[in-house]
């Protein structure tokens, strides 16, 4: 009896201490050599701040089955900390040997990562003053691994539920799947290319919104009393702001709050706006007018907005925006026969801006790589489609506007010529009329003097 109580005893405590082992292999290499550690199995959660969690005999009957991307709000405490610790045993086959590899972290939150009891990399600050820290377009950490051995992953995790972080926790697991990746060297020069193409497409967009700004606002000053010219200065402005504020923090490492308030300011106000901006011009184009209808949907976008990005309320948007392309059809079915050249170009840019951004909304919900992959050049076609666009309709009215003038120039020529003719006619016919009652004269002279 007495050994059966011993081994029951050893049985539990094994299964306390024990941890199964999650084998890896270079076939798990999703896109640009990454594996999303946040989604395998195997990993073990516990709340709490004991940093002896990370050591390798400690006893596990106390945690539970959670992957990090099953994080939720619901584990915050009343201050809204959501704070613990996770675990997981990884072993490398022999597919790595020969490849260096790194460990890379997304998501706005403070971690320390440790290998088998070491701490080996840090992001943010996990204790006091609490530091959030997102590594937007940086290159992987270097992490050392051996293959064929057993290594410790644990990580602390500490986030905070607050008015700005709903989203980040309440969407998981999209938002939670790239919170720790191992990654191959081929990321890194995903990194680099992404990089570059951020900087590229950043600087291109906001310089030409910052030219086309002062192109229209020069036009504007010149010509005060052209709608079109206000119109199109209060696009291109929300647009060189959407600009700034949607690349702002790829090019400059900014706080969680600044950040934060940057992305609310841009996505939940200057890029609605812009959008109702391009409906409002182009309502003006074709009807010289505009409705309430567009002024509603003006005032009402960027408030329904800011719901979906605060509160993760999005129907309300979802609605507004589709009243906004019914109008937009609505617009072109009426004036259909009427629409010329220039007003097509309008038209153009509204439609690219539209399909642009549901492509964008898309890719976001359902397919985050391709998301990843297509970001930039997509927000890029969002931001200048109109603005370019509407420098394009300018330049085709007015255009328009030298063909007519051109023609009146020549009619006016014309009637002139006329008019020159029909005057050397008429001096003609009085010459020949003059000439012959001067015969008449000479004759009728001639005939008293006989």
């Amino acid at each position: 009896m007495k050994k059966l109580v011993v081994y029951v005893f050893l049985l539990v405590s094994f299964a306390g201490y024990g941890q199964e082992t999650i084998t890896l292999s270079t076939r798990q290499f999703e896109r640009y050599q990454q594996i999303q550690l946040a989604s395998l199995d195997g990993w073990l959660f516990r709340q709490g701040t004991d940093s002896t969690w990370a050591n390798e005999s400690i006893n596990l009957s106390h945690w539970r089955k959670l992957k990090p991307i099953e994080l939720t709000a619901k584990l915050a405490d009343e201050n809204g900390r959501v704070e613990g610790w996770f675990r997981i045993h990884i072993q490398l086959d022999s597919s790595f040997k020969a490849i260096p590899l790194g460990m890379s972290r997304q998501l706005w939150a403070a971690t320390d990562v440790y290998k088998d009891g070491n701490l080996i990399q840090t992001f943010g600050n996990t204790g006091t003053p609490y530091e959030a820290y997102n590594p937007i377009l940086r290159y992987s950490r270097p992490i050392s691994l051996m293959v064929g051995r057993k290594h410790l992953i644990a990580i602390h995790f500490v986030n905070y539920e607050s008015l700005f972080t709903q989203r980040e926790l309440r969407l998981a697991p999209q938002n939670l799947r790239n919170i720790i990746a191992l990654t191959g060297p081929d990321y890194d020069y995903y990194v680099t290319g992404k990089v570059k193409e951020a900087y590229v497409l950043g600087s291109i967009t906001i310089a030409i919104s910052s030219l086309l700004l002062f192109l229209f606002m020069l036009l504007l000053f010149l010509n005060t009393d052209q709608k079109i010219f206000q119109l199109a200065s209060l696009l291109t402005f929300a647009v060189l702001l959407s600009a700034i504020g949607t690349y702002y923090r790829l090019f400059y490492h900014t706080s969680y709050d600044a950040e934060k308030l940057t992305f609310l300011i841009t996505n939940g106000l200057t890029l609605p706006v812009m959008n109702v901006l391009t409906l409002l011009v182009t309502e003006w184009v074709l009807k010289k007018r505009v409705s309430l209808i567009t002024i509603l949907i003006l005032f009402i976008m960027p408030f329904t907005s800011l719901l979906g990005h605060l509160f993760n309320i999005s129907w309300p948007f979802g609605l507004v925006n589709g009243a906004l392309l019914i109008y937009f059809g609505y617009l072109v079915i009426t004036c259909w026969k009427k629409i010329r050249i220039a007003e097509w170009t309008v038209l153009i840019a509204m439609a690219v801006l539209t399909l642009t951004a549901m492509v964008w909304v898309a890719l976001h919900k359902y397919s985050p790589d391709n998301f990843s992959e297509f970001e930039y050049p997509l927000k890029t076609i969002v931001l200048l489609s109109a603005p370019t666009m509407l420098l394009v309709y300018v330049s085709l009215s007015y255009k328009e506007i030298w063909v007519e003038r051109v023609e009146e120039t020549k009619k006016v020529i014309r009637i002139t010529e006329e008019k020159k003719v029909l005057a050397e006619r008429q001096n003609e016919i009085l010459e020949a009329e003059v000439k012959q009652r001067t015969s008449a004269l000479e004759k009728s002279l001639s005939d008293l003097k006989s």
